[in-house]
């Protein structure tokens, strides 16, 4: 809400500047329905939608839609949403337009029933549900359509947490209080610390204790208003109420009552609520005013004057208005959707709708002029218009003026060529500081100013330099009404195209740069014999000038001895080191928007701001990291114009595109109001290329994503893809991401934009994903952490290892017993080996001994 208010001393602002900002999310972005009942915002930072066709959840991207299920009985009670309600532990309650009121768990996606019938009543029915609220102990109190306020006293069980069955219904206690009938639904309660609560209606306020609610008094009738309400300043006093009927606004002060009247419309369809308890919000059709409840009672009339914003056109009504907490504006409407309109756009302001701009000039006394179809005109910003002041005898088609300057005198001098004469007269012509011409001096003979790039610059000494076409610089002396002409024209390609001066820069080291369609010219010694030489793009060296189209130079900010910075149209952004003549180039690549680049500027941070084709980038030369923007966050257009960029005395910074002019202040362009990044979510998890529902069979999200910690996966789902989302709804597209997988990725992984990470064929092992949000690249969001563990195939698995581990056990055991009964045998086979050797040889022992008994016997000794 600072950021609001903040925004408010920008009023008022100019109605063409105001009517941009605002976008349209309907049916076709994938809104359920386009009646919208109720928003609110949860602790997460998600968009909720109470619609006549389902429950919404928006991300900045997609909707998630909650319906009835009749085959699930945790699904939403109803289709048709009437109301909100975020408690203080940060549950979503929603009430039904005929089947009750439901309780939302984000952790499983579940919804719990509360059955608000009254038995006692003879339309015992669930009436439609049209204001939720909660008392300071937590209790839930449901106004009807049928004049009804019931108190829902929760039990221990439902007090922060949730029950085991669907229907809730057991669980509460109802204390129920009938209005008149001659009255109105309850539409707004307010709770005091006191114990007393006042109800209002729509013409009656009632007072009651709601701590011990027995019944109720009628305290105040204000008449026959459309709706009323209470807004009290945090801890101030007096009190302020609010009402209006029909093109009227009622206040309230205490006993003062106050008349505010509305603006005539068509429709007078008016929406009046407090936002908080410091803004008011009244709106109708065609405007939108934010204020404090002091600031609206102060108030006569409420015009297009003071009004924060016009609203976007085909609107036909306001149903609920809600600011989230980054600032951004959410509307929503009878059956055309939501609308929601960015107030960062007001740091943008366009001046000049439907113009074709080019050179842009301020005098010494702060007033701009502007060039458009070859004609110099002061810009009126009161009334958002371009005054021509140069009053030419010839017609506006034969004098063309080029280009425009005043030098430390406070004379003008503008470049003026008549292009119906023949040949051409082109003439530096001289005017007062009060515009009345002086003198004009033709051009020497052989040079011409360009018929669409040309620039003059003055020096420290008074000089005058005029950037002619082909190759030629003059020097024009005041003092003695002289030029000196110096040519380039050899550096230059022969070729029949015109060779015009596109920039002229002095860098304050007595060189001079000029930007042409054919390169980059280098002026040395400029104040004494100036020499040229050129860097045009050559396709064997990569440091080499990426394109020769220069269209603008500016020294580094922080290293300008060092440093040049250049614009092509068609190579990006180049930083030129002087000493050694290379190019390091920016593209889209590096997060340049495009590669025609028109202009740079300087801001007072040293940041450079370019214009392009596709908006304007803010570029940090120290980081090397870009910040676009486009027509969605409040320029003129997307596309801009040569030589269309001015930085005035202030410091305010001016571009120049095809539908008007850009102006802002650098300082006031802030990312992140804040001065933290909002958070950034995981919100979408595919296996496998296959949406991952909660609870589904595959028991991958028991709970949803946003809740989950850890993520067990199998072997076979290792191709996971994970989307995010930064709560930051002001650009959506433009958010940007980074993030790292502990165990694949070395260093961070800079997606830009791009919200998906993608793995496939993931190892099995612990993984641990970090992501972080950005809305500008350089203020990041605390990371979120996912545990990620993909277990391996069962043959990998540690069990199958220990079955691995036992079987090789058994095979050696095996092989161990093996060898052993084999080397058992070995032996034995040995020894029965040996022993019939040993047999065999004694058997031959034997066999000798009884041979020689023999022989003895048969031959005795003579």
């Amino acid at each position: 809400m600072r950021f609001l208010f903040l925004v408010f001393c920008l009023l008022p602002l100019s109605i063409i500047a105001q009517l941009k900002g605002w976008q349209e999310i309907t049916i076709s972005e994938g809104l359920s329905q386009g009646m919208i009942y109720d928003l609110k915002q949860d602790h997460k930072g998600f968009i909720w939608a109470a619609t006549k066709d389902g429950l919404n959840r928006y991300d900045g991207y997609n909707f998630t839609v909650f319906t009835h299920d009749a085959y699930n009985k945790f699904s939403l009670s109803s289709n048709g949403c009437s109301t909100l309600l975020v408690d203080r532990h940060g549950r979503l309650w929603i009430g039904t337009l005929n089947r009750g009121l439901n309780l939302y768990d984000e952790r499983t996606q579940r919804f719990y029933h509360i059955d608000m019938s009254d038995p006692a009543s003879p339309d015992a029915g669930n009436f439609e549900i049209s204001m939720l609220a909660e008392d300071p102990e937590g209790n839930i109190w449901v106004g009807t359509s049928q004049n009804k306020l019931v108190k829902i006293t929760l039990t221990d069980a439902l007090k922060n947490g949730f029950p085991q069955q669907d229907d809730a219904t057991s669980l509460v206690q109802f204390s129920r209080f009938s209005f008149p009938s001659s009255g109105s639904a309850p539409a707004r309660i307010r709770f005091h610390d006191n114990g007393q609560a006042v109800v209002s209606a729509a013409r009656e306020l009632y007072t009651l204790n709601w701590r011990q609610p027995t019944g109720y008094s009628q305290s105040k009738r204000f008449g026959p208003l459309a709706t009323l309400f209470q807004a009290t300043p945090d801890g101030q006093q007096p009190d302020y109420w609010f009402g209006f009927s029909a093109d009227t606004l009622i206040g309230w002060q205490q006993t003062n009552r106050k008349v505010i009247k509305l603006p005539p419309t068509k429709n007078f369809n008016v929406y009046l609520d407090a936002l908080d308890s410091r803004t008011v919000a009244v709106a109708t059709p065609d405007f939108l005013w934010l204020m404090s409840p002091a600031q609206l009672y102060a108030q006569d009339n409420l015009s297009e004057r003071n009004a924060f914003a016009v609203m976007p056109p085909n609107l036909f009504g306001v149903t609920k208005l809600l600011i989230d907490k980054t600032g951004n504006i959410w509307v929503g409407t009878a059956g055309y959707g939501l609308r929601k309109f960015s107030p960062r756009i007001k740091q943008f302001q366009a001046y000049l709708p439907n113009t074709s701009l080019s050179y842009l000039v301020q005098d010494q006394q702060g007033q701009t002029y502007v060039r458009s179809q070859f004609d110099y005109g002061r810009l009126d910003r009161s009334n958002n218009r371009r005054i021509s002041f140069l009053d030419n005898s010839s017609p506006a088609q034969a004098n063309r003026s080029s280009y425009l300057i005043q030098d430390h005198q406070g004379f003008f001098w503008a470049s003026i060529a008549n292009v119906q004469a023949d040949p051409h007269i082109h003439q530096f012509v001289k005017f007062s500081p009060n515009w009345q011409q002086l003198k004009a001096y033709p051009l020497p003979p052989g040079t011409a100013f360009g018929l669409y790039g040309n620039q003059t610059r003055e020096d420290k000494f008074g000089h005058l330099w005029i950037g002619a076409m082909n190759g030629k610089l003059l020097k024009f002396d005041p003092a003695t009404e002289t030029f000196t002409v110096f040519s380039y024209q050899n550096l230059l390609p022969r070729q029949a195209a015109e060779v015009e001066t596109y920039s002229l820069y002095f860098d304050g080291a007595d060189t001079g740069w000029i930007g042409t369609q054919s390169g980059l010219i280098r002026v040395d010694h400029l104040q004494t014999t100036p020499t040229f030489s050129i860097y045009k793009n050559d396709i064997a060296k990569r440091e080499s000038l990426s394109n020769d189209f220069v269209s603008s130079t500016i020294n580094d900010p922080d290293q300008p001895e060092k440093y040049l910075w250049v614009s092509t149209k068609g190579g990006g952004l180049e930083r030129l080191d002087k000493q050694t003549g290379q190019f390091r180039h920016f593209t889209e690549a590096q997060g340049l928007p495009n590669k025609v680049v028109y202009g740079i500027l300087t801001d007072e941070s040293k940041n450079l701001w370019m214009s392009t084709n596709r908006g304007l980038a803010q570029f940090n030369p120290r980081t090397f990291r870009f910040r676009n923007y486009t027509k969605a966050d409040g320029l003129q257009d997307d596309e801009f114009n040569t030589g269309s960029f001015l930085k005035t005395a202030s410091g305010e910074l001016l571009f120049g595109g095809v539908n008007g002019l850009t102006a802002f202040r650098p300082k006031d362009v802030a990312a992140t109001p804040t001065g933290s990044a909002p958070p950034v979510q995981i919100i979408g998890l595919k296996i496998n290329n296959e949406a991952v529902t909660v609870g589904a069979s595959d028991g991958i999200l028991p709970e949803s994503i946003e809740q989950t910690q850890r993520l067990d996966l199998s072997y076979k789902q290792n191709l996971v893809t994970l989307e995010f989302a930064v709560m930051d709804y002001a650009n959506s597209a433009k958010n940007q991401y980074r993030y790292r997988l502990e165990g694949i990725d070395q260093n961070w992984v800079e997606a830009g934009t791009n919200r998906f990470a993608n793995y496939a064929q993931l190892p099995d092992g612990n993984y641990t994903l970090h992501v972080m949000g950005s809305t500008d690249g350089q203020i990041w969001s605390k990371p979120v952490d996912l545990q990620i563990r993909v277990h391996p195939p069962f043959y990998r698995s540690w069990w199958a290892y220990l079955l691995y581990i036992l079987g090789a056990i058994v095979i050696v055991w095996q092989l161990y017993r093996f060898q052993k009964q084999r080397w058992l045998l070995q032996q034995q086979v040995i020894f029965e080996q040996k022993e019939a050797s040993r047999l065999a040889e004694l058997d031959a022992l034997k066999t000798q001994f009884f041979t020689n008994i023999s022989h003895e016997f048969r031959t005795p000794s003579p």
